[in-house]
């Protein structure tokens, strides 16, 4: 099944790639949810970059996904990264 949800399920089993895979595909591979699900994919590869684009691309859908990414642990390790700190705040 191509759905966020079973996307959200790869995820969480350590399947980023076909988390991934599984948005490209799905109906809602354009929502802010689905390229922010793809930032934490991103954070989790160690992908800076990923992430970054993801993450811009969520904001610029729907920017209450700045305040959400600022204080999600998921992006911890990237808080003093230039790029990301730039588009949190």
């Amino acid at each position: 099944e191509n759905s966020f949800n079973a996307a959200l399920a790869k995820v969480l089993a350590g399947n980023g790639d076909g988390a991934v895979a599984t948005l490209d595909a799905s109906p809602e591979k354009e929502d802010a949810l689905s390229y922010y699900l793809k930032a934490v994919v991103g954070a989790r590869k160690g992908d800076a970059s990923m992430l970054n684009n993801n993450l811009n691309i969520a904001i610029g859908k729907d920017a209450s996904f700045k305040t959400k990414a600022k204080e999600d642990l998921e992006f911890f390790k990237f808080r003093d990264n230039a790029d990301f700190k730039a588009q949190v705040g």
